[in-house]
């Protein structure tokens, strides 16, 4: 059952960087999707006002 509320969800799709089947690949890249991700957080607090406070990570 889903509540209804004032929210939004953001998804990142990093398949292309996590695909290979050899381990190493893909370690090496989740500190570049990392980097990414928390470069586009600054831009909403900057550009948007948004509060880190409000904002929840899964």
């Amino acid at each position: 059952f889903l509540k209804k509320s004032d929210y939004n969800v953001i998804l990142v799709d990093w398949e292309p960087l996590a695909s290979s089947t050899f381990y190493l690949g893909p370690m090496q890249n989740t500190g570049k999707v990392g980097e990414q991700a928390g470069k586009f957080i600054d831009y909403l607090i900057e550009q948007t006002g948004a509060k880190p406070e409000d904002m929840h990570f899964i």
